[in-house]
C-alpha cells in the first residue's frame, strides 16, 4: 500500500508572532469598550446618546469578533483569512489612531507616545499582510479569494460609516431644534411664558419679583413663595456632552448666587429621565453643620433633540422636600419645541 506523504506548512516566525501580538491588542480593545461604553453611560446624559452608543458597541463588538476568527483562519490556512486580517488590522489602525488623540475605546491611559508603538506595529502587520514573501508560501496568492467572509467585513465598514452619518444628522437636527426664536413668534398656551429659547408655566403660588437679562443674552426670571425664595427660571443652549457639562452649569450657578465665605454640604441628588430630557438635580445645605441656614436647590432639564436646557434654582429654610416636588412639577411644565 502506497502512503502519500502529507506535506505540513507552518507559518513563519514573523508571521506568528504578529498574529500573537494582535491577539493580544483584541483582547485589550474588547475589554476597553466594554469597560468605557459602562463609564460612558454613567457619566454621558445617556437618554440622549443611548442608541448610538449601543450601536456603536455592537459594531466594535463585531469588528473585534471577526479580527479573532480572521486569526484562527489564518492558522488553518483559508484562502479568504488574508482579507479578513487586512480589513481588520486597517480597522485597528483607524481605531488607535482615534485613542492616541484622546477617544474612548482603550484600557490603555491617554497618551499619544504609548499609542505610537502600537499605530507603528500595525503599520508595518499591514504592509507585511500585502507586500510578505513567506506569506505568500504559507498561503499562496493564486489560492487566495476575497469570499463571503470578506464581503462581511465591508459590512462591518459600512456600518460604521452609517454610524457616522447618524450622528451627522442628529447633529444637524439638533442644531436646527436649538435656533432661538422671537418671543412674539411663539404661539403660548394660556398661563406660559417664554424666552424663546424655552416656554413653560409658572406654579400656583409663584409670585414674579423681577426679569434680569434681555432676549439676546437671555432672561433670568425671579420667583418667590411662601416657603421658597429666591426660584431663579433660567434656559441655556449650550452642546452637552456629559454628566460633566451639568456640573460645570452647577458650579458657575453656585458661584453667582452663593459667596466663597459660605460652605456647602451635598444633602440630596437625583439624575432621570423626565419629560424627553435628562433630569438633575442636587441639593445643598448652605452654611456650616454647625449652623445650617438654608437649603439651595439646583435642578436641569437638559433636551432629548436639541443642546436646551432649562434650570431652575430656589432657596428653602429647614428642610428640602419642597423644593424637589417643587422643581419635578416645574420641568413637567417646560417645552422645548417651540414652533
Amino acid at each position: 500500500m502506497d502512503y502519500e506523504e502529507k506535506k505540513i506548512v507552518k507559518p513563519s516566525w514573523q508571521f506568528s508572532t504578529m498574529l500573537f501580538i494582535f491577539m493580544v491588542l483584541i483582547v485589550m480593545k474588547t475589554i476597553g469598550v466594554v469597560d468605557n461604553a459602562y463609564d460612558y453611560w454613567e457619566d454621558a446624559l445617556y437618554p440622549i446618546y443611548l442608541p448610538l452608543l449601543l450601536f456603536s458597541v455592537v459594531i466594535d463588538i463585531l469588528a473585534y469578533c471577526y479580527a479573532f476568527l480572521g486569526i484562527y483562519k489564518a492558522l488553518q490556512r483559508k484562502p479568504y483569512s488574508i482579507s479578513m486580517l487586512r480589513l481588520s488590522v486597517f480597522y485597528f489602525l483607524i481605531q488607535f489612531c482615534f485613542n492616541s488623540m484622546g477617544k474612548i475605546g482603550s484600557v490603555l491611559p491617554i497618551h499619544p507616545y504609548l499609542f505610537f508603538p502600537i499605530i507603528l506595529f500595525l503599520i508595518i502587520f499591514l504592509v507585511y499582510l500585502f507586500k510578505s514573501k513567506s506569506l505568500r508560501e504559507y498561503i499562496p496568492k493564486a489560492e487566495r479569494k476575497f469570499g463571503i467572509m470578506g464581503w462581511f467585513g465591508i459590512l462591518i465598514y459600512v456600518l460604521v460609516a452609517s454610524m457616522y452619518v447618524w450622528k451627522i444628522s442628529d447633529d444637524y437636527q439638533k442644531n436646527r431644534n436649538s435656533m432661538p426664536l422671537k418671543s412674539t413668534e411663539v404661539a403660548l398656551k394660556k398661563g406660559e411664558v417664554t424666552d424663546g429659547l424655552i416656554a413653560y408655566h409658572p406654579l400656583d403660588g409663584w409670585i414674579a419679583d423681577t426679569i434680569i437679562g434681555n432676549e439676546k443674552d437671555g432672561y433670568l426670571r425671579v420667583y418667590h413663595t411662601d416657603s421658597c425664595h429666591d426660584i431663579l427660571i433660567t434656559s441655556m443652549n449650550l452642546d452637552y456632552q456629559s454628566r460633566i457639562d451639568y456640573y460645570q452649569i452647577l458650579s458657575e450657578c453656585c458661584m453667582s448666587q452663593i459667596p466663597d465665605t459660605i460652605g456647602l454640604i451635598e444633602v440630596a441628588n437625583e439624575s432621570k429621565f423626565y419629560n424627553g430630557g435628562s433630569y438633575y438635580l442636587n441639593t445643598y445645605a448652605v452654611g456650616t453643620s454647625d449652623s445650617l441656614t438654608a437649603y439651595w436647590t439646583f435642578s436641569a432639564l437638559i433636551d432629548s433633540a436639541s443642546h436646551k436646557a432649562a434650570a431652575l434654582s430656589n432657596f428653602q429654610v429647614s428642610s428640602y422636600e419642597k423644593s424637589h416636588k417643587m422643581s419635578e412639577e416645574f420641568m413637567k411644565t417646560v417645552r422645548f419645541n417651540l414652533k
